[in-house]
Order: structure tokens, then sequence, then C-alpha cells
């Protein structure tokens, strides 16, 4: 909506806000993933990703799409991947401080 604008993650000012910043608001860089269970093997994973990637460029789609002011930005198998990955590798103290921040949402039975 605003591409020039700076991201609050660009405002924090040491590390362990930035990351926990970067884990509290991975679930918006990945927008609507379709995702697929552990296991699936990489062939069908990059099928499942080449067509995802045909219908979201198609010219049909995307008139239709800009007919109804619907913005598409794409974002790619790999990228969505890299966001899980490092949202599941961030520093356990950077889990805990996420969880405390979200509040009753962010709390666990543990």
């Amino acid at each position: 909506m605003f591409p020039d604008a700076p991201a609050l993650v660009e405002f924090a000012k040491d590390e362990r806000t930035k990351q926990t910043l970067q884990l509290l608001f991975s679930p918006q860089g990945m927008d609507r993933p379709i995702l697929a269970p552990p296991g699936v093997p990489a062939e069908r994973v990059a099928a499942l990703r080449e067509a995802f990637h045909k219908a979201i460029n198609d010219p049909a789609f995307l008139e239709e799409a800009a007919k109804q002011r619907i913005g598409i930005d794409e974002v790619s198998g790999d990228e969505v991947a890299d966001i899980v990955r490092t949202a599941y590798g961030m520093p356990a103290d950077i889990i805990h401080n996420a969880k405390e921040l979200m509040g009753p949402a962010g709390a666990t039975t543990e």
C-alpha cells in the first residue's frame, strides 16, 4: 500500500527487538500461503509452485483481479519457505518475548 514507507522493523534499536518484530510480523510477509505437510517429495513441491506461479500470473486472472481492484503481489514458494525457516529458527528467548508481547493470544498450555 505504501511501498516507500519504512517497515516498523527498521526502527528497532537492537537485534533482540528486531528479531522479535520479524517473528511477530512473519505471517504478513507470506500473505495467504498455500502450505503442504513435511515430507512432500521435492518434485511435487516444484510442480505445485510452478502451477501456482502460472495461475497467479495468468492474464485472465490478473485482468479479473484488476476489475475487482484486487492487488496481486506474488510471494514465491522459496520466499515463504525462507520466512517459515527463519521464524522456526528464532532463538527461544525471542519466541518467549514474542509470546509475552502477544498477551493471552500468545499464551500456551506449557
